[in-house]
């Protein structure tokens, strides 16, 4: 079960995009998530399996410095995605952009965007 965040938070939005083929996502379940800096998972969500290029958003983030995470959870399936070490066999994001530095400062009831990923395999 993931964390479900804050109603009073804001949202996080952006777009990820891949350099896997269609046939290698098949079957992946996008995760996204905001920590603390220091590594605490606050909100998770599962958005799902989703078609490339993918706009995300995640609500009910707390606010405050977060860092933003993506994982793209391929079978095998984790147990508890976002919570353990993503498998060799899954796709993580790498930030594109200035505005996807992290931290970012997220405020309640505000909608931050341009936080933008790659997802790859880290092979």
């Amino acid at each position: 079960m993931l964390p479900t965040g804050d109603p009073d938070g804001g949202s996080v939005s952006g777009g990820l995009t891949t350099n896997l083929m269609p046939a290698d996502t098949v079957g992946g379940h996008l995760y996204m998530g905001a920590w603390e800096p220091d590594g605490g998972l606050l909100v998770g969500a599962d958005l799902g399996m989703v078609t490339f290029p993918y706009v995300y958003r995640i609500d009910d983030v707390p606010a405050g410095q977060r860092v933003i995470r993506a994982l793209l959870d391929l079978p095998p399936y984790a147990a508890r995605p976002l919570l353990e070490p993503a498998g060799s066999e899954d796709a993580t994001g790498v930030y594109l952009n200035a505005s996807s530095v992290f931290p970012i400062n997220v405020r309640p009831g505000v909608l931050t965007t341009g936080v933008d990923f790659f997802v790859t395999r880290n092979r």
